[in-house]
């Protein structure tokens, strides 16, 4: 309806036409004869435009009535393999990719679930199973099987796609592990209120690694540089921290 509804209510020329032809006879640019023209359609047009304007929700709804059904969305396709116990991560960024190499890598069977689709493309070419499409709709997650998965990977940083997914996958499955990528503190307390098993700071994380690397080049004993770091996770993430 919008689209008719703007498309009559441009019918009209519009006042600044007094304006271009007035200066183009100014100039010489145009003869009399043109800017008579010009200035015949612009008053008709204004005339005619709230004749235009009050047809326009009746032709909207005319062309609604006449318009073909649209097609029936295409089914999701599960991969060919059957996925069991699997883990299901959501999104090929950065964070999405290194984990689903490291989870490959150990011989955990993962699925990974990815809305843009050149990343989805490039998880394809990487010999990954996944689905094009968005990880917060039901036939997603049925197709990602989430109802026999073990763990899902929340890699998105968007907070309400992930409030969204969780919701929805742990309808299929309660019990269902879930870890998410926070992306700021505060983020934390509310991410564990919804049911979010594992929540981990990228940004935090990187700097706890480079900590133990510059720790590595003092003689510390091993056992106090752990406990030092777990000090420091703990602070952050409190007794849920993740082990590292």
């Amino acid at each position: 309806m919008a689209p008719w509804i703007v498309g009559m209510g441009l019918a009209q020329i519009g006042e600044f036409s007094f304006v271009i032809p007035r200066s183009g006879i100014s100039s010489g640019s145009i003869s009399k004869s043109t800017y008579d023209q010009a200035l015949t359609c612009t008053v008709l047009t204004m005339a005619v435009s709230p004749l235009f304007a009050s047809a326009a929700i009746p032709l909207g709804r005319w062309a609604r009535r006449r318009r073909k059904p649209a097609a029936l969305p295409v089914a999701v396709v599960p991969p060919q393999s059957f996925l069991e116990d699997h883990v299901i991560v959501a999104g090929y960024g950065r964070s999405g990719r290194a984990a689903a190499r490291v989870l490959r890598a150990a011989g955990v069977p993962v699925l990974i679930v990815e809305f843009n689709y050149l990343l989805y493309r490039d998880l394809v070419a990487d010999g990954f199973h996944g689905l094009w499409g968005d990880i917060t709709t039901g036939e997603i997650l049925h197709a990602a099987n989430a109802a026999r998965a073990r763990v899902l990977l929340l890699t998105i940083p968007d907070h309400g796609t992930i409030y969204l997914a969780l919701e929805r996958a742990h309808r299929l499955h309660p019990s269902l592990a879930v870890v998410v990528r926070a992306t700021r503190e505060e983020h934390l307390v509310e991410l564990r209120r919804h049911g979010v098993d594992t929540a981990v700071l990228p940004e935090f994380e990187g700097g706890v690694e480079m900590v133990r690397q510059a720790l590595l080049r003092y003689p510390q004993d091993g056992e106090a540089m752990r406990a030092a770091i777990k000090l420091l996770r703990d602070e952050y993430y409190g007794p849920a921290a993740p082990s590292a």
